[in-house]
């Protein structure tokens, strides 16, 4: 499957989509993102984690690497940045969040993960993989 053919799959439904962002000279702080695709109305309004800003130019939530760093819990501050920025795509979107989801650590039966790789962030794209836990290493890319 080409990245092209990757991308209009990813995009063919409504995504939230977050990752890291290691920088580059157009935003040249290292900081995890999150987005929804189509935007929602209200979106980029909805409150999130506290210490999150919407990145208007970017279309964008950001959260600081540092501000996770020096967090005195890193990985809960990650999880429920992650967690509200998806609930904020979600809830605007009107998706069927009880068909959708499962519990934290879980693995919903027929998930499919979709998403995309560009030369400035690695996505994996896969459909139909289902892993024992959240967490899990992805397979290498082809």
């Amino acid at each position: 499957m080409s990245c092209e053919s990757q991308a209009s799959e990813a995009y063919s439904h409504e995504v939230s989509s977050a990752g890291f962002w290691p920088g580059n000279a157009a935003f040249p702080q290292t900081a995890f993102y999150s987005y929804a695709y189509p935007e929602p109305a209200g979106f980029r309004d909805r409150p999130v984690t506290p210490g999150v800003r919407f990145d208007k130019a970017l279309g964008e939530f950001i959260l600081l690497y540092d501000t996770v760093r020096s967090a005195a819990e890193p990985e809960a501050l990650l999880l429920e940045f992650l967690s509200t920025t998806y609930a904020a795509a979600a809830e605007t979107g009107g998706w069927d969040r009880a068909a959708l989801e499962c519990p934290i650590g879980a693995s919903a039966s027929g998930l499919a993960v979709v998403a995309y790789h560009h030369s400035y962030g690695s996505q994996v794209s896969l459909r139909g993989l289902r892993t024992a836990e959240i967490g899990a290493s992805p397979p290498p890319l082809p």
